[in-house]
């Protein structure tokens, strides 16, 4: 049996939609967490602004449930 977990399609776009939430009420200009993994440290930057041309990025906002909030 493997112990692999990966999110469902639910759980994604639920993590898609608080995460938006996150950065149109609660973040001021970004954001920088780190969290330890089986496969070592993670780190995550969640900015206002591009670090790469922004046709890199991959556009969540098909994933946003309406909540009815936006």
């Amino acid at each position: 049996m493997s112990d692999k977990k990966g999110l469902t399609q639910e759980e994604f776009d639920q993590m898609a939609t608080l995460l938006q939430r996150h950065c149109e009420f609660d973040m001021d200009q970004w954001e920088l967490w780190s969290f330890n993994s089986k496969q070592g440290k993670f780190f995550v930057n969640i900015s206002r602004y591009p670090e790469s041309p922004e046709s890199t990025y991959i556009d969540l906002t098909p994933n946003i449930q309406n909540t009815g909030d936006s």
